[in-house]
């Protein structure tokens, strides 16, 4: 099915996104070129009217039904590309997940407790490029950072203490006119210490 593919259903947002955008701009710019006589013998209030009420019911039913979307996306995301990397640890239960652009900044605030191993994932849709995170204490000293690892999605782990760290995940800056959003999931997994 079409929309089960999480990267279909990316584009499928970005694309109606797009024609929202230009459906204002064509109506704008068809109101501006139409003939000169046509405007000065109706009045203006009723040949825009229709148009505005079209457009607002247009963008008010899009506003309801776009952050439905964006959820379904990141589930779908989460599930299907996310929640196998957890393979061998329990998940946590929490879902946190967000829709993001580049240059979006998150931060997210976590308990681990001690005598536990932990997995942290963080995956990000693939439009977004190499989602960079770090995992800090709450005085904001490093532990963790992707930057230069081997494996860009997967933190593992042991705790020696019960403490809370947070995970900071930056998206890179593109220099594309139109900016891509995805989604990007952080999940933790654990499982007791050998």
């Amino acid at each position: 099915m079409f929309f089960a593919d999480p990267e279909k259903l990316s584009d499928l947002w970005h694309v109606a996104h797009v024609w929202i955008v230009n459906q204002f701009r064509v109506q704008f710019i068809h109101f501006l070129l139409r003939d000169k006589a046509a405007l000065m013998a109706e009045p203006l209030f009723s040949q825009i009217l229709p148009t505005v009420v079209a457009d607002f019911l247009l963008c008010a039913s899009m506003m309801l039904l776009l952050p439905v979307m964006a959820d379904a996306q990141c589930r779908a995301f989460t599930k299907n590309k996310c929640l196998p990397l957890l393979d061998g640890y329990v998940q946590n239960e929490n879902y946190n997940s967000a829709v993001l652009v580049p240059g979006d900044e998150a931060e997210l605030l976590l308990t681990f407790y001690a005598g536990k191993e932990y997995r942290v994932v963080v995956n990000a849709h693939p439009v977004l490029g190499d989602v960079e995170f770090e995992v800090v204490d709450t005085n904001d000293q490093q532990i963790y950072s992707n930057k230069n690892a081997e494996n860009k999605t997967i933190f593992d782990f042991k705790m020696s203490n019960t403490q809370q760290l947070i995970v900071k995940v930056r998206v890179p800056k593109q220099e594309a006119a139109i900016q891509p959003e995805g989604c990007v999931t952080v999940l933790v997994g654990f499982k007791d210490a050998k």
